[in-house]
This record gives structure tokens, sequence and C-alpha cells, in this order.
């Protein structure tokens, strides 16, 4: 697969989107009754039509917002700990307020990468 002209911006949001849905799909398997019976129905491994993106991709404007930061061979969106200036006010408070499993993990370092 050639990626062309495509930022290292989107490659890393496909591959954390990717990573996303394997650990969504690895919570249980298809038909199987998970602890928590207000969690959505699992997808079958390897993905299909019910695994669910991760919450952030729908957040408008939130490439502007976030941070990139190194997870060892490979780099991760974090949420800084103030609002970058480009950074939709609206957009800011949605990523803010993802919890649990939707949450975004926060920089480590201030010396996180702005996209």
């Amino acid at each position: 697969m050639s990626l062309g002209h495509t930022s290292a911006a989107a490659v890393c949001a496909l591959v954390l989107a990717a990573l996303a849905a394997q650990a969504f799909a690895g919570q249980a398997f298809a038909g199987q009754a998970t602890s928590d019976p207000a969690s959505p129905p699992s997808a079958p491994m390897g993905g299909g039509s019910q695994t669910l993106p991760p919450k952030y991709l729908s957040v408008p404007g939130f490439k502007s917002c976030l941070s990139t930061q190194s997870q060892g061979t490979y780099q991760s969106w974090c949420l800084p700990r103030r609002k970058p200036g480009q950074c939709p006010a609206e957009s800011w408070a949605s990523l803010k307020a993802l919890k649990g499993d939707d949450a975004l993990p926060k920089c480590a370092r201030v010396g996180a990468r702005p996209n």
C-alpha cells in the first residue's frame, strides 16, 4: 500500500483508530456478556461492521487541539495541559469531557509536539 502524500497526522489517526478498534474488539467475543451491562456490544475479533471508531475522531477540529508524543516506536495523540490557540473552544471542551476508555491520554511532557 502506498501512502503517497498522506500526512503523518492522518497516518497516526488511522493507526490509533485501528488500535482502538482492536482493543475494543478484544474486550469480549461477540455474543459473550461483559462484566459491565451498560457497555456496548462487542465486535467480533478482527473488527467488522459493529466496530466503533474512537469518539475524539467525531470532534470537529480535533487535530488542532491535540499534540503527539512518542510511545516507544510510534507517535500517539495526547491532550495538552492548555488549549492550543488554534483549537476551537467547543472542540476543546468536547475533548476534555471524554471519559473512561474514550478519554485521550494527557501529554506526559511539556515538549509534546503540537500538530
